[in-house]
């Protein structure tokens, strides 16, 4: 158990340095200069500003982000393809450490994930990571998954979930219709 609990920990110190090392270019121009810095405190706050200070809106983007973690390449490729055609940008990785390298990178807006995998970052391990991490524990997470999940509740509740579909014929579909709700679309 220490072990595990060690390497946790040196995920966590990775997931920091890489977060720290993020281009400045990719911060947006609303964001007060603190961001660009480095700042970690909350998205819109200027800590110089008087505490009043409105925050500011959320710089919109024309697609959205979603990182798509599964061992399979075939339902990496298929996947890829159904969400792209419903106008999401994709991103997908078939390790942990790779996922949470792209997540660190840019926070996408939402991570789908098959809890099965094995290898570098089990998926489960993976879930505890990105809980874990103040700066991603809002994106919504869909699992996209071989492994039993009896409903919704046990998604959300063993898992971590915020939606789940189960592979099977079909199952690509139903995960872009479950990505429109977490997302909002």
């Amino acid at each position: 158990m220490l072990a595990e609990l060690r390497a946790v920990r040196q995920v966590q110190q990775e997931i920091l340095a890489l977060l720290r090392a993020r281009p400045t270019a990719s911060v947006p121009a609303s964001l007060p200069p603190q961001a660009a810095a480095g700042y970690g405190g909350p998205t819109g706050f200027d800590a110089s500003a008087d505490d009043l200070q409105e925050p500011r809106p959320p710089v919109a983007r024309s697609g959205r982000r979603v990182v798509l973690l599964d061992d399979d390449p075939i339902t990496r490729e298929t996947a890829t393809q159904l969400l792209g055609r419903q106008g999401l940008e994709v991103v997908a990785t078939a390790t942990g450490k790779e996922a949470i390298n792209v997540i660190a990178q840019a926070k996408p807006d939402a991570i789908v994930l098959e809890i099965g995998i094995e290898g570098d970052m089990p998926g489960r391990d993976f879930v505890n990571i990105v809980k874990a991490t103040m700066d991603w524990v809002d994106v919504p997470l869909v699992l996209f998954t071989r492994v039993p999940v009896a409903d919704e509740e046990e998604a959300r509740t063993i898992h971590g979930a915020d939606q789940f579909v189960q592979k099977g014929p079909g199952a690509e579909v139903v995960l872009g219709q479950r990505l429109a709700v977490v997302l909002g679309r």
